[in-house]
């Protein structure tokens, strides 16, 4: 994920946060926080059918 108005420069890695000029790395987002926001996708998806 790039922020808004990044300048990047090289390579970033897969699940990594980066901002700034140049563009330095925010924080790396860990399989398992993608994995929980997709079920809360999946959960919130659920419960707006039900109505």
């Amino acid at each position: 994920m790039v922020a808004a108005g990044a300048v990047v420069n090289k390579d970033v890695e897969a699940f990594t946060v980066v901002g700034g000029v140049p563009a330095k790395v925010i924080r790396r987002i860990s399989r398992e926080e993608i994995r929980n926001a997709e079920v809360d996708r999946d959960l919130e998806k659920e419960g707006a059918d039900r109505l």
